[in-house]
């Protein structure tokens, strides 16, 4: 890249930037070698820099949303070679639908999170170990780990290499590692530009295509076994609308510096009955819309969440 923008945090490869992404208070700079996009910041972010709970502040832990949840990562694991008994590891466990799936396969689950109070909202899962702190071997006697799923935070994390580097150390010999993220040559993507919703949110530093999320899982010693895109019949409709809303948003105040709820964040699960039903009607009539879209678009990449399965690099394919 330019010596304004610094190394690809991916390929680490130095040249010329391809297209520049604006955002409000940021820009998103092309790596034309790894096709990564990336938020520049400062070298000596180690961490997560920014305040992430209201990912799980506003999520429901009880109730129809979260059981529609389960069913739905219940649908997922179909894609993923589990057997029962198996070691289940969750990085970033969020309101706990995915652990919750993984226990009633009955793996033996553990979620893990940086920030304690992420996990507060979880003790009403049972037979499941929650860990917080440094993302070490020394904090989980019960690994290593024959599933690590990391569901949408890779696009947190400054040093992409660096975090799953860790995840391969807590993978036992076989294991498997599903990475999960949005994808930046998704349809609703090309079409919205900077108005799509995942540029918007302060944390998001890092996204990646297909090509991408490989070169960083390969840079990191792992041995990539697929890598693929899905999409819901509500994700179409649903972005376009959101992406609808951010242009209004930007140009109702140019300039103003927008925050990452008003901009491209989702709402909150209302607590009064009637407007809980009203949410369900249009959890049912909206995927209408977007059926056409969540057939078409993962036969040819670009469909809106992309997934990726690797293992330790030298491991034999799992089975």
């Amino acid at each position: 890249m330019n010596a304004r923008w610094g190394p690809c945090p991916v390929c680490c490869e130095e040249g010329a930037a391809g297209h520049l992404v604006r955002v409000p208070g940021r820009v998103f700079v092309h790596c034309p070698h790894c096709d990564v996009r990336w938020a520049p910041l400062p070298e000596s972010t180690e961490a997560l820099p920014f305040d992430l709970t209201h990912y799980t502040a506003k999520q429901e832990v009880k109730g129809w949303s979260f059981e529609a949840g389960v069913r739905e990562y219940l649908r997922l694991f179909e894609e993923l070679p589990h057997a029962p008994g198996e070691r289940f590891l969750e990085i970033g466990p969020g309101n706990g639908e995915v652990l919750e799936a993984a226990r009633r396969l009955g793996l033996r689950c553990t979620g893990f999170d940086v920030d304690p109070t992420a996990l507060d909202g979880l003790t009403h899962l049972r037979d499941v170990r929650l860990v917080h702190g440094q993302l070490t071997p020394e904090r989980f006697p019960e690994g290593p780990f024959d599933i690590i799923f990391s569901n949408n935070v890779i696009e947190h994390i400054p040093k992409p290499i660096d975090f799953l580097a860790r995840l391969r150390a807590l993978l036992a010999p076989h294991g498997r590692l599903w990475v999960s993220c949005p994808n930046v040559a998704s349809y609703e993507a090309q079409i919205l530009g900077s108005y799509w919703p995942q540029y918007a949110p302060q944390d998001h530093v890092r996204l990646y295509s297909p090509t991408a999320l490989r070169a960083v899982l390969e840079r990191a010693g792992l041995a990539v076994e697929r890598v693929w895109t899905q999409e819901g019949s509500f994700d179409f409709p649903l972005t376009m609308l959101a992406g609808a809303r951010n242009f209004l948003v930007r140009h109702r105040a140019p300039g103003a510096e927008l925050t990452a709820r008003e901009y491209g964040g989702g709402a909150a699960v209302p607590s009064d009955p009637a407007r809980q039903l009203a949410m369900r009607l249009v959890y049912q009539v909206v995927p209408l819309c977007g059926i056409p879209f969540a057939w078409a678009t993962p036969r040819f990449g670009v469909a809106q969440h992309l997934r990726a399965l690797a293992r330790a690099a030298g491991c034999a394919p799992s089975t």
